[in-house]
């Protein structure tokens, strides 16, 4: 309405003007309009223009201005003041849309009491708006640290160290600060190797600062000697006590063609092991049970192994046979469990032995003896060669004696080992045979014993690294001319061993037609595993040819020098057999050199080309008149240097007593006469002789 009122008020000034202006009689001339009443924003105002003649005033209204609207943004209402909702205003005018919004009032929330740390102040409980900072909060001073000094720790390899620091015994606060761990120095430790007598180290390492352990540096065993021939290979020392020196490998070989082979010679070594200890243990003492014969001397575990009681014969059988050292070896036995399969395996000893003095007493005799036979056999290079040496000691030092165990039981401790060849002299087959094995296993000749119909011999590795027999026991003949043969020395399954020299003009000769084996047929499966000698093993091939080696003399192998032939009948010992001339004087010489090696001449006699000596026949065409015979010379032939038609002088380069001990057909030097050496004119009645201008001459 107030809008629709100053409308009108407008029309009528207008008209007024419009009224006066056609009054005038001139025509105007009006000025600018300017403002009589200024519009407001919602009503009109008034415009006036004056005539500049006759200042007539001409009047109209002017349109309202409306609002200028100046908008606002909402407001919300606080806590404690109030808002409003968004509006506009005019800027002229006091037009508003204005709305207002009342104070929310607090929202309190609740705060409990906080006690002051050494960082920050504590208070009491107040409340504060969620809304704005409103508080009742009042703080409490805080309380600052109540400091503590420590001291520092050096860091290590492994742990952390730390250095000096202080500490509030209140709160956490620390200037406690890690020094880290400085980690290992390692430091590899070489490998020290043991000596045959010192133990060594394995390589090794640890931590130079601390010593910790990264590898252990364990402890070598002292190796122990590796001996041959008494003489440890490795530093020289003497020892012919080491056992293992004596041993072969043949029957321990052999093991390895059975099913369960590998388990049999892992049981063959740990016997080996156990015998070893016990053999050179003089500390350990054993008690014999009254009434046995036998000592248990270990337990031997072999749950792990597959073994059968066939098998631990058979392991048994082989260790005995390659280890001819351990003389007081009597037998072995086992448990078994419910399947069959060995779980213990007992090694026994002789009675007698249980001391370890004892034991210790006999190792030195048996390693003094075997010292005097390894020197006779000295700077041997071939095993033909150094066996022959061995049978002939064997055989010249030992006499066959089983009356010795009906005598009294208990030689049966030494008659059936090496004892009874190199301490006692007297022993049956099984002494023979492990005495003669024994001292070719030291020098590298692998032998062992073999055994069957109630016997025991040898099988030997040769020259040319086949297997030959050898029976030192029914070589050993004291009634032939040597008080041995050499029949069983050396041979195959099928080489005759009934072959017979004629001794005697009157005597036959013969080559045989038995073999080694028709006589000697060791013992098989199942047959009379009772003693040791007896358990069943397997044997390696024998050729089927007779050994033969142009790098060695062989027995009845012929050589000639100066004009001389000579057969070998034993170790560097010889037989003349022909002379190419026979001269007037045959000077027999006391030792012939061929291809750079000695032999003592020992014997006189012909020989046929079939390699059998003849007694019949001399060693020449005809005979010398005189013959100078050294005292070398232990048997001479019949008809070898006389007849019992003719007269020979022999010059003898030894004395009576020593004659005397020459075996010789007495009925062919009949018509000869015996003369024996002496350097100066014999004060006694007799045959003497000496040289004169190198002439034999009567004395």
């Amino acid at each position: 309405m107030k809008r629709l009122f100053s409308r009108i008020i407008a029309l009528v000034f207008v008209t007024a003007s419009v009224f006066a202006f056609s009054s005038c009689k001139h025509e105007h001339v009006y000025g600018e309009w300017s403002y009589a009443m200024l519009p407001t924003c919602t009503e009109e105002g008034v415009q006036s223009r004056m005539c500049l003649e006759c200042e007539e005033t001409e009047k109209r209204p002017a349109a309202p201005l409306g609002h200028d609207e100046i908008s606002y943004e909402r407001k919300d209402a606080t806590c404690t003041e109030k808002g409003h909702r968004a509006y506009v205003a005019c800027s002229r005018c006091d037009y508003t849309t204005y709305e207002e919004i009342l104070p929310r009032g607090h929202s309190r929330i609740s705060h409990a009491q906080k006690a002051p740390t050494c960082t920050e102040d504590g208070n009491d409980a107040y409340i504060t708006c969620s809304e704005c900072d409103f508080t009742t909060y009042v703080p409490i001073p805080k309380l600052g640290h109540d400091i503590v000094q420590y001291g520092g720790k050096e860091a290590d390899c492994v742990k952390s160290g730390y250095e000096s620091y202080e500490k509030c015994n209140r709160c956490d606060y620390s200037t406690y600060k890690v020094i880290p761990a400085r980690g290992h120095v390692i430091e590899n430790l070489a490998e020290k190797a043991p000596t045959c007598t010192e133990s060594g180290l394995a390589e090794g390492s640890h931590c130079s600062v601390c010593n910790k352990v990264f590898k252990e540096q364990k402890v070598l065993e002292p190796l122990g000697h590796n001996c041959k021939k008494g003489f440890c290979t490795v530093c020289g020392v003497e020892d012919y006590l080491e056992p293992t020196q004596y041993a072969s490998s043949i029957m321990y070989n052999t093991l390895a063609s059975y099913p369960n082979g590998k388990d049999m010679q892992t049981l063959y070594r740990r016997i080996g092991e156990v015998a070893k200890s016990f053999h050179l243990n003089y500390d350990l003492n054993l008690e014999l049970k009254e009434g046995k014969w036998a000592l248990l001397t270990e337990r031997i575990k072999c749950s792990d192994l597959s073994l059968s009681k066939d098998d631990g014969y058979v392991v048994g059988n082989a260790f005995y046979k390659d280890n001819p050292i351990y003389y007081w070896l009597y037998t072995f036995n086992w448990n078994t469990d419910s399947s069959g399969k060995i779980t213990y395996f007992f090694t026994y000893a002789y009675n007698g032995y249980e001391k370890g003095s004892d034991r210790e007493r006999i190792n030195k005799q048996i390693a003094s003896e075997v010292k005097e036979y390894v020197q006779c056999a000295n700077g041997e290079t071939s095993a033909y060669q150094t066996a022959l040496c061995y049978y002939e000691l064997v055989i010249k030092n030992t006499t066959y004696e089983y009356a010795a165990i009906d005598v009294d039981p208990t030689n049966f401790r030494f008659c059936r080992n090496i004892l009874g060849t190199l301490i006692y002299g007297r022993a049956v087959c099984v002494g023979y045979a492990r005495a003669f094995n024994l001292l070719l296993n030291l020098n590298g000749i692998e032998s062992c014993d073999i055994s069957g119909a109630d016997h025991t011999w040898s099988l030997v590795r040769m020259d040319d690294g086949k297997y030959y027999w050898f029976d030192p026991t029914w070589d050993d003949q004291p009634n032939m001319p040597f008080g041995y043969e050499t029949k069983y020395f050396c041979v195959n399954d099928t080489q005759p061993i009934n072959w017979r020299d004629r001794t005697a003009p009157g005597g036959t000769s013969t080559m045989g037609n038995k073999g080694f084996l028709s006589e000697h047929p060791p013992y098989k499966v199942g047959e009379e595993n009772i003693r040791l000698t007896n358990w069943t093993y397997s044997i390696p091939e024998r050729p089927s040819v007779e050994f033969a080696s142009s790098d060695v003399l062989e027995l009845r192998e012929t050589f000639t020098v100066d004009g001389k032939t000579y057969a070998l009948v034993g170790y560097r010992r010889v037989q003349l057999v022909k002379t190419e001339a026979m001269e007037f004087v045959l000077d027999v010489p006391e030792k012939v050199s061929y291809n750079g090696v000695d032999y003592i001449v020992v014997s006189v006699g012909g020989m046929m080309n079939s390699g059998l000596f003849d007694g019949a026949r001399a060693i020449g065409s005809g005979y010398a008149k005189s013959v100078i015979l050294p005292n070398t010379v232990e048997y001479v032939m019949p008809r070898a240097i006389t007849s019992e038609s003719s007269s020979v002088n022999i010059f003898y380069e030894g004395t009576l007593a020593e004659w005397r001990e020459v075996t010789f057909a007495t009925k062919y030097l009949a018509r000869s006469k015996v003369y024996y050496y002496s350097e100066t004119r014999p004060t006694t009645s007799g045959n003497y002789w000496h040289y004169v201008n190198g002439t034999a001459t009567p004395w």
